[in-house]
């Protein structure tokens, strides 16, 4: 058992040193995913090293422990989330959902009395197939303002909007050229401009590359507008990459540097805007679950916001019967 214990513990090193060390690996990727894993695993490790006064072993794991632990730092609960209270004169909050449906389910009323249930203003579906669209009729109702693309496969994408839009087009982004929506609401003084992705996993190489350059191209289309109006802008959806990888702090402050300037066009040398991950200070719950814990699912669901208005709420939703959850992100108006 102690043999078993600490070789646990060696695999669990090496992962967390390969993400140092081979960043531009694509296992390594999927290895840093579960850096929350990593950090829960260890902490028994070295207790029960301890125990045995194995301090050789103890000291190493600990050292994995504080770098797992400082990884996912940003993410633990440090603001009290809550609905804001508004008096009369203020507008309740912009309320985004993003919830990737999963394209063989088919608990449609689940999904439709959670939105019931949260009122977003926004909905962000992924994997809608013409199955979904049908059944999200049913909100047409109190969302009058929709578009879907049913791409084939698992790529499909709908949104849902309670506000009228300025303007709304589902583009098709990367170089498979699956569907992106780009939506704007508000005057032209202080617009919210919502950018809408689903890129490929990065089970091998191509994939993984197809994803960057999918991302890039959704951050190009922001970096366009930002130049026209002030406002906030927002990317999300199922990203198929963890706040612990690698490349996702680079892409927060300067995608350029994140995934290559040779993804880039010559003449833009770099993305201006930074982004800040609408998660931080929240929590650190997975949004894609395999079985329902924390050592059960990863975080790849996110909501990268550009903006001066503070993130009041981030929750993660519960289980409508896809193996992704529905993220909540309200913004101030």
């Amino acid at each position: 058992m102690r043999k078993v214990a600490i070789a646990g513990g060696l695999v669990i090193c090496l992962s967390t040193l390969l993400r140092f060390l081979a960043t531009e690996w694509w296992i390594t990727e999927i290895l840093s995913s579960f850096a929350v894993q990593y950090a829960v695993l260890m902490t028994p490790l070295v207790l029960a090293c301890c125990f045995w006064r194995n301090w050789k072993w103890a000291v190493l794991f600990l050292v994995v422990l504080c770098i797992n632990g400082f990884i996912i730092l940003d993410y633990l609960p440090f603001r009290q989330t809550h609905s804001p209270d508004l008096n009369s004169n203020q507008e309740p909050p912009f309320r985004l959902m993003i919830q990737n449906v999963q394209v063989n389910n088919t608990a449609f009323d689940r999904l439709i009395d959670l939105v019931n249930e949260e009122q977003p203003t926004v909905i962000l579906l992924l994997e809608t197939n013409e199955n979904w669209i049908r059944a999200l009729e049913q909100l047409h109702d109190d969302y009058p303002w929709h578009k879907h693309d049913p791409h084939q496969g698992a790529f499909g994408l709908s949104i849902l909007s309670k506000k009228p839009w300025n303007s709304c087009e589902i583009l098709h982004l990367g170089p498979h050229g699956l569907p992106t929506v780009l939506a704007k609401w508000g005057s032209q003084e202080s617009q919210l401009t919502l950018v809408g992705v689903h890129p490929y996993p990065p089970i091998s190489a191509a994939k993984t590359r197809s994803r960057n350059l999918q991302l890039i191209d959704s951050l190009l289309l922001l970096e366009g507008v930002s130049q026209q109006y002030e406002g906030t802008k927002i990317v999300a959806g199922d990203f198929n990459m963890t706040p612990w990888s690698p490349t996702f702090e680079k892409l927060l402050v300067d995608p350029y540097q994140a995934f290559g300037g040779y993804l880039l066009p010559n003449s833009l040398s770099t993305i201006s805007m930074p982004f800040r991950d609408a998660a931080k200070d929240f929590n650190l719950d997975p949004t894609w679950q395999l079985f329902p814990t924390l050592l059960g699912g990863v975080k790849i669901d996110q909501v990268l916001i550009h903006s001066h208005e503070d993130v009041l709420d981030y929750r993660v939703g519960p289980n409508v019967g896809s193996d992704h959850r529905a993220v909540f992100v309200d913004l101030a108006q």
